[in-house]
């Protein structure tokens, strides 16, 4: 049997909720998206962030999450 931690689904968030958790603006957001100071990746198609909930997690732990 598998371990249970490999067959956790994590939650995923788009920048608007990524903005609203941060409370940074959006631009400032898609900047540290585009620098790979947080990381994501795009849906099929190419146009739509997505954010991990534990890269989301991991980029507050480190301090990086506030407004240069």
């Amino acid at each position: 049997m598998a371990d249970m931690e490999e067959d956790k689904i994590e939650r995923l968030f788009n920048v608007k909720a990524v903005v609203e958790i941060l409370g940074s603006p959006r631009p400032t957001v898609i900047g540290w998206i585009r620098e790979g100071r947080l990381r994501a990746f795009k849906l099929p198609g190419g146009r739509l962030w997505r954010v991990r909930e534990s890269e989301l997690a991991r980029f507050m732990n480190d301090g990086k999450g506030g407004d240069r």
